[in-house]
């Protein structure tokens, strides 16, 4: 068995509580060793008194002289030897509303009992069941079993729980139910009504199992039932049937070993039924010494317990509704109790439950200083993962707050303060689930949970789905955090697997060292395999203006692969060959634009290649003619440039280009005149205007004889029109000598005179046609 050190639950109390829960400490006598003490009015004067068991042979009494603790002289209400561990009991047997005292005594074996006069004297010892009691009787109660106004006296050895029918004082008659075939030692651990139906039941403990008694309230027989999941200890005491959660119902603590509960479930749900064990604190070795009482802090119960051999204050939790069960246990300023040597009694008149506690030979008493309601949430700082078969020693858990509080869980360290160390107990690896009790600024318990996890070693993920073939990099998440990761990785657990640096064959490894320093067992390795990337060409792409018709880009099919495109063409075809070829379009408007085509080979990882394609704008356009409507249509309109300038005129959607729109050669009418510009490029744009001829003098019919020039006289240019097929022409001077000449072309003709020197000059046809200008 294991207990927590004397030294250390001290330090706990001196440092870290705020303040006393009980006291101060009153003795009360001296002499021996007390058991069985009841705290009752005796003689009825509204305080309580005591009346208890001293060294297996005497029942003693002590007076209070004023319901603040005090007490007269010890008085020897009778010499008797007891053999039961609980022999004695208070009750009113002859119904004149006092208590009376009842008990059980070894030789017969029978039960006595000592009358009480209503002032607290009593008679000497006389029978009271000294017929048919079975030997081994180990528990005596009184308590009204039948529904009558008188209480039965209840003893329980062997395998059964008898008890003797209170006829008016007599007891003639017994019934009794059987818990387990030939068990040995039944120990009565409480009466009450278990099931909530009205009459009283009751719960006993036999070997292995706790038998509850099940009353039908209709004198029939009563039925035995056992209680799954709660195995009890072989120890007489430490066993308790109380509303453990305020809940009105009677619950079953079993502090008779390890401190552990068992809720009823008969106010939550109208049906008897009862929870699993619910555990206090898993290291307890009391032998015996535990024990349960409503103090304060809630509506429900405290329990009390001292650890073998009983050298060190009693541990205390109670329970807190808003945690819906135990709290974790703190220590209190309490002297140590060893078994059935602990009880509870209201000596001071405050309405409270006060403790009363037999040390050696010398029994106490302190006042009960708890609030009737409390209890509060404690924090704790985060627990550290920790690496089995170390913690160099130890790992010594961190202080919460309110400060100076008591951990407590399986596998604490039993050498020294709040220390968690499994391996001293053999064990390894696991979650450990341990509380945390500190005494709060009411005097009630704050409380806080934890889990701290213990591994032989840590584990590791990789967050990207593909191992093989990853992007950029491969990233690896080591738990519990803080662990060191293996070259190639870096510190943050990345492995770069860029394009260049594949094919890449390595195991990645994670270890873990604990707070303590520590390493673990063992760490983890995964090894990774990312395969190369197929290399990707895509074919060059030139500028092309935004109207031009799709354009051809290919990429390379890989030996046994594929390749295709994933951004910036039309459409793609493929004729089984050497290259997949897309088709581009000016359709994305003018800019820079991405072409991504993708390709993977045999054992490769799929790749990309991107190349950037210009597509040129078209150039902005604009032509206006300057005139609407045109009636003088004897003079050639000249056709002005437009923006940008060195663009061509055509008319009519002709291929031809003009400088000038003669009427005289197209008529009247509606016109359409189209400035066309091309930049450096070569992206070509239009703009048209329309022109609408409407003579008002009418225009002569043509015929062969007709010729023109203008301006008139010419000054730079002279333009020269004429119908019919195209002409030669010459310009003749005043001798008939020729100035300029012209190859046969369609007019209109445009001839530079910027050399020509001023004068009067002919133009002639091939065809004889003249006309007279004036060059100046």
């Amino acid at each position: 068995m294991f207990a927590r050190p004397v030294h250390f639950v001290l330090a706990a109390f001196l440092l870290g509580q705020g303040s006393a829960q009980f006291g101060p400490r009153v003795d009360v006598v001296t002499g021996e060793t007390y058991r069985c003490l009841k705290a009752a009015d005796l003689d009825n004067d509204g305080d309580n008194d005591l009346i208890f068991c001293g060294g297996g042979q005497g029942v003693y009494k002590l007076m209070s002289l004023d319901g603040q603790g005090n007490f007269g002289p010890l008085d020897t209400l009778a010499l008797v030897h007891f053999s039961a561990a609980m022999p004695m009991d208070l009750a009113d047997v002859d119904g004149d509303q006092d208590l009376d005292v009842v008990v059980h005594v070894s030789n017969g074996p029978q039960v006595l009992w000592m009358a009480n006069d209503g002032a607290g004297n009593f008679t000497p010892v006389q029978p009271l069941v000294g017929t048919g009691i079975p030997t081994g009787i180990n528990t005596l109660r009184c308590a009204d079993m039948v529904g009558s106004p008188l209480p039965e006296v209840v003893l329980s050895g062997g395998d059964h729980v008898r008890w003797y029918i209170n006829n008016g004082g007599m007891f003639t008659m017994a019934d009794s139910v059987q818990h387990g075939a030939g068990n040995f030692q039944l120990v009565l651990v409480g009466v009450g009504d278990v099931d909530q139906d009205g009459d009283v039941d009751h719960v006993a403990k036999g070997q292995g199992v706790f038998h509850v008694g099940i009353n039908p309230g209709n004198g029939g027989p009563w039925t035995s039932v056992q209680l799954s999941g709660l195995a009890p200890s072989g120890y007489f005491y430490g066993m308790d049937l109380i509303d453990a959660d305020g809940d009105t119902d009677l619950d079953l603590i079993d502090a008779s070993w390890r401190v552990r509960w068992m809720e009823n479930l008969v106010a939550d749900s109208g049906l008897w039924s009862h929870g699993p064990e619910l555990v206090v604190d898993p290291l307890a070795p009391n032998e015996g010494a535990g024990w349960a009482a409503q103090l304060g802090c809630g509506p429900g119960a405290s329990i009390l317990w001292c650890h073998w051999a009983y050298g060190e204050p009693p541990y205390w939790s109670h329970y807190d509704d808003v945690l819906g069960g135990f709290t974790p246990p703190v220590v209190t300023n309490l002297r140590p109790a060893g078994d059935g040597r602990l009880f509870f009694g209201d000596l001071n008149g405050d309405g409270r439950q006060d403790v009363i506690i037999t040390h050696n030979d010398t029994m106490s008493w302190y006042a009960n200083a708890l609030p009737l309601m409390g209890g509060s949430v404690a924090t704790v700082p985060e627990l550290d993962t920790l690496c089995a078969w170390g913690f160099n020693g130890g790992y010594p858990l961190p202080d919460g707050i309110p400060s100076g509080g008591l951990w407590t869980g399986a596998f604490m360290d039993i050498t020294g303060s709040n220390v968690f160390s499994p391996a001293s107990y053999g064990q390894g690896a696991g979650s450990y689930h341990l509380g945390y009790g500190a005494i709060d600024a009411q005097g009630c318990i704050a409380s806080a949970f934890d889990t701290i996890l213990v591994i032989n070693g840590p584990t590791m993920v990789c967050l990207d789905p593909d191992l093989e073939c990853p992007g950029a990099e491969l990233r690896f998440l080591g738990s519990p955090s803080g662990g060191a990761w293996n070259a190639p990785t870096d510190a943050d657990g990345r492995l770069d697997t860029d394009c260049a640096l594949r094919p890449i064959f390595t195991d990645v490894v994670y270890t873990f060292t604990d707070v303590t320093g520590h390493p673990c067992p063992s760490d983890v390795s995964m090894t990774v395999n990312v395969l190369p990337c197929t290399l990707v060409a895509i074919g060059a792409v030139g500028a092309f203006c935004v109207d031009a018709p799709p354009q051809p880009v290919q990429v390379a099919v890989p030996a046994f692969g594929v390749a295709y495109f994933l951004q910036g063409v039309d459409s793609s075809t493929y004729d089984g060959g050497a290259y997949v070829t897309g088709w581009l379009s000016g359709s994305q408007g003018p800019g820079i634009w991405p072409v991504v085509a993708a390709a993977v080979g045999q054992g490769e990882c799929p790749s990309t290649d991107t190349v950037l394609v210009e597509v040129w704008p078209l150039p902005v356009v604009t032509f206006d003619l300057g005139v609407d409507t045109l009636t003088e249509c004897n003079v050639p309109l000249v056709l002005d440039a437009g923006v940008p300038l060195g663009g061509i005129h055509t008319i009519n959607g002709g291929d031809s280009t003009y400088t000038v729109f003669e009427v005289a050669e197209w008529g009247q009418g509606t016109h359409t005149v189209t400035y066309t510009y091309s930049d450096g490029n070569g992206c070509t744009a239009s703009a048209t205007d329309t022109l609408v001829v409407s003579c008002s003098t009418g225009l002569p019919a043509p015929d062969r004889e007709q010729l023109q020039v203008w301006p008139v006289p010419a000054s730079d240019e002279l333009h020269v029109l004429f119908n019919g097929r195209p002409q030669r022409g010459e310009l003749l001077d005043a001798l008939g000598r020729a100035v300029l000449t012209w190859p046969r072309s369609a007019a209109p003709v445009r001839i530079d005179l910027s050399h020509v020197q001023h004068g009067t000059y002919v133009v002639r046809l091939e065809d004889g046609r003249t006309q007279r200008v004036l060059v100046q």
